[in-house]
C-alpha cells in the first residue's frame, strides 16, 4: 500500500491486520475521540434526550469491530448499519481504520449487493493500491471471498510483482487450512483471470479431491486452456471427464466446431457427459464424418438427445428404420410406464 493501509503478513489480532506506512494513522483517530467523548459528555446528562441516536450506535459497534482481538468472535458491520453510515457519510468525520472497517463489511455482504463498498474503497484509494487482492488473503473467510468476488466484478488483476508473489496468492487461496467456500471462489477468479502458470496449482488442488471445489477446479482448468487452445482445452475435458459442465462454457469449447479435429470430436463420444457427447455427434454429423459402427452404438445411449443425434447420423447415412425400431431408439421404456416413460426430449 502506498497510501492508507496495508493487511500485515503476521497479523494475530483484527487490530494488527492494517499497518500503516505513516506513525499518524492511528487505530483510535482523533475523530474517534472526540466522538467519543461527545458521547460520554451527552449520557451523563441523564436524561432520554441523552440516548445515543441510531447513527450513534451503529459507529460504535463499527469501532467494537475494528479492535476485535484474538480471540473474539469474528464480526463484521450489519447491513442496516452499514447503509446508515454511507447515508450519513457526508458529514462523518471517520478514521481510516472506520473506513477499513466498512469496507470489511461491504465485501461480506458483497454477494447480496446490499451494503456500500466502493465509495469506501475510493476513499483510501484502494483500486490504485492494489487493496483487494490484499484482502483476499488476510482476515477472515467471509470478508475473503467478498474480496475474490469483488476482484471478479471489476477484473481487478493481481499485483505485478512476478511469478514468485503471483504464486504466494494461489498458495494462500488453496491452502489446506482454506474454507471450501474460499476456495471455489478463488478457482472462480482463476477461472475468469488465471494464467497458464497457474495450471499446475489449480490441479494439485483437483488431485486433492475435496468434493466442493472439484468442479469448480475442473471448470478453471477448462477456461485457462480455452484462452490458449480450443484443441488443448477439449483434450482437457477428455482426460478429465468431468460428469457436469456448465452450459455456457460448454458452448463456448464447442463453438467453432468446424476448427475442431474429427478424431478429437470422435473421441468426445464415449465422454461420460451426455451433452458432450451430444455435440460430438451433432458436429461430427454436420461434417458427414460420424462413423456408422459409433452411432449404431449410441442408439441405445442412456441419453434421449444423444440417441436422437445418433439416430438421425443413421438416417442420413442411409439406413432405414421400421415404426418400431424408430420408437425402441427414441422412447426409453420404464416398466410399467407405458409411454410416459419416455426421456425423449426431441432435437436440443
Amino acid at each position: 500500500m502506498q497510501t492508507g493501509g496495508a493487511r500485515s503478513l503476521d497479523e494475530n489480532t483484527k487490530s494488527e491486520t492494517y499497518v500503516t506506512t505513516s506513525p499518524r494513522v492511528r487505530l483510535i483517530s482523533d475523530d474517534v475521540i472526540h466522538f467519543l467523548r461527545e458521547l460520554i459528555s451527552k449520557s451523563a446528562v441523564g436524561v432520554e434526550s441523552s440516548r445515543p441516536t441510531a447513527l450513534e450506535v451503529a459507529r460504535i459497534r463499527l469501532l467494537g469491530i475494528i479492535t476485535i482481538v484474538s480471540g473474539n468472535d469474528e464480526q463484521s458491520l450489519g447491513v442496516h448499519d452499514s447503509n446508515l453510515m454511507f447515508l450519513e457519510r457526508e458529514r462523518l468525520k471517520l478514521g481510516l481504520y472506520e473506513k477499513y472497517g466498512l469496507i470489511d463489511a461491504g465485501l461480506v455482504h458483497f454477494s447480496s449487493k446490499a451494503t456500500p463498498l466502493w465509495y469506501w474503497i475510493a476513499s483510501v484509494d484502494g483500486l490504485s493500491d492494489g487493496l483487494l487482492p490484499h484482502l483476499s488473503i488476510f482476515g477472515f473467510s467471509l470478508q475473503r471471498i467478498g474480496a475474490l468476488q469483488a476482484m471478479r466484478y471489476v477484473a481487478e488483476p493481481l499485483p505485478n510483482d512476478g511469478d514468485q508473489a503471483r504464486s504466494k496468492y494461489l498458495e494462500a487461496w488453496l491452502s489446506k487450512e482454506s474454507s471450501s467456500d474460499l476456495k471455489v471462489a478463488a478457482l472462480a477468479y482463476l477461472g475468469d483471470y488465471g494464467r497458464t502458470e497457474d495450471l499446475p496449482a489449480i490441479r494439485a488442488e483437483l488431485d486433492a479431491g475435496e468434493h466442493q471445489s472439484t468442479y469448480a477446479a475442473v471448470d478453471a482448468i477448462l477456461r485457462i486452456k480455452l484462452r490458449d487452445s480450443r484443441e488443448d482445452a477439449i483434450r482437457s475435458l477428455i482426460e478429465l471427464q468431468p460428469d457436469s459442465v456448465k452450459p455456457r462454457l460448454l458452448r463456448a469449447l464447442f463453438e467453432k466446431g468446424s476448427s475442431i479435429e474429427t478424431s478429437l470430436l470422435t473421441e468426445c463420444l464415449g465422454h461420460r457427459n451426455a451433452d458432450v457427447r451430444r455435440l460430438a455427434v451433432s458436429l461430427l454429423r454436420e461434417r458427414g464424418a460420424m462413423d456408422v459402427d459409433a452411432a449404431n452404438r449410441l442408439i441405445f445411449d442412456p441419453d434421449a438427445s444423444v440417441r436422437y443425434e445418433a439416430f438421425l447420423s443413421l438416417v442420413d447415412s442411409g439406413q432405414t428404420f421400421s415404426d418400431d425400431q424408430v420408437k425402441g431408439i427414441l422412447v426409453k421404456q420404464i416398466a410399467g410406464a407405458g409411454l410416459m416413460g419416455s426421456d425423449f426430449a426431441g432435437p436440443t
